[in-house]
């Protein structure tokens, strides 16, 4: 996925970045990133690295990274919430945005049968996708979400 930066003043840079973690999922918000100073920092004044999907409210359980799913048949989607409100859900397929599967479901839900439309793959000409992900985000603000890593939707039998 690409990084897209605009550059404001004072040199600080606003980043709507997809960052990863061990886990394969992906978080998306915007972070402020400082230009990085002329000379090193000491070791002990420079602080340890978080990664930002474990400051993510939420985690997608499901579906799990190489997983395969076919073009109509139902698939159930799972999260973990650490936040009360609404989460809205979506899909990404090659890095494009394919819309969003439901809006405005309970955070505490921690799940949402979703039935794989026909086509979805398909329509565009290729027999399977090993490069879609799922996107849960807050409803009330769509900057703070985080992606499943990438799993497989092959057109039906």
């Amino acid at each position: 996925m690409t990084r897209m930066c605009s550059l404001v003043p004072g040199g600080v840079a606003l980043l709507l970045a997809a960052c990863s973690s061990g886990s394969g999922a992906t978080e998306r918000t915007r972070q402020p990133t400082a230009t990085p100073p002329a000379s090193p920092a000491p070791a002990e004044s420079t602080a340890s690295a978080t990664s930002t999907a474990d400051t993510s409210p939420y985690r997608v359980l499901a579906p799990a990274a190489g997983v395969v799913w076919r073009e109509g048949e139902s698939h159930m989607i799972r999260w973990s919430a650490r936040r009360a409100g609404r989460v809205s859900i979506g899909a990404v397929m090659g890095g494009k945005d394919r819309g969003h599967l439901a809006f405005a479901v309970p955070a505490a839900a921690d799940s949402f049968l979703w039935r794989v439309p026909p086509g979805f793959v398909t329509g565009f000409g290729i027999p399977r996708s090993d490069a879609v992900r799922v996107r849960i985000e807050d409803a009330e603000d769509p900057a703070i979400g985080i992606e499943s890593a990438p799993f497989s939707i092959a057109g039906s039998h």
